[in-house]
């Protein structure tokens, strides 16, 4: 479930969005269904942290002065991150913008095409550089990939750095 182009009953609505970030909704809240049960303890429920996962192409055509749809959802999403939850963004499948980080996953780093994807993308959703993560996907492989990885793991390390330190801050 996710956002949309449209704006259709399908992905995940407005309220839902806001009622999970502000801790309303329980560990595992089916959101097909129509009641919201369960703890009532906010604080427990609350994110730890928030990983916006968005294409690299998506950022790269959305257009900041545009009022599309998806251009507002996305737009919108940090003002319904409370100020104390840390967001990340993970921007993925970079080597389908860049042909430099298509021949070498060495390049993402380097690349100015990837580098101006990512400062969009702090504009978009309201967070600094040092934040937005670009990763190249596993598509066809059978191996792994030590050069993938890098990107992946650094991500997934802050996440998991910043999910902590808020955890350590919880009374």
């Amino acid at each position: 479930m996710g956002f949309t182009h449209t704006n259709s009953d399908t992905g995940i609505k407005d309220e839902d969005l806001k009622a999970v970030l502000e801790g309303e909704i329980p560990t595992y809240h089916e959101f097909n269904s129509s009641e919201r049960t369960g703890d009532q303890n906010k604080e427990e429920n609350k994110p730890h942290c928030v990983i916006i996962v968005v294409s690299a192409d998506a950022v790269q055509n959305m257009q900041l002065n545009n009022d599309s749809v998806l251009t507002t959802k996305m737009k919108n999403l940090h003002s319904f991150i409370p100020s104390d939850v840390t967001r990340i963004v993970v921007l993925t499948k970079c080597d389908t913008i860049s042909d430099l980080v298509h021949k070498s996953i060495t390049n993402i780093y380097t690349c100015q095409t990837i580098y101006s994807v990512v400062q969009k993308a702090t504009k978009i959703f309201g967070t600094q550089e040092s934040m937005v993560f670009p990763i190249v996907n596993y598509f066809k492989e059978w191996r792994l990939d030590r050069e993938k990885n890098v990107p992946i793991l650094y991500a997934l390390m802050f996440a998991l750095n910043f999910a902590a330190d808020r955890q350590e801050l919880r009374p």
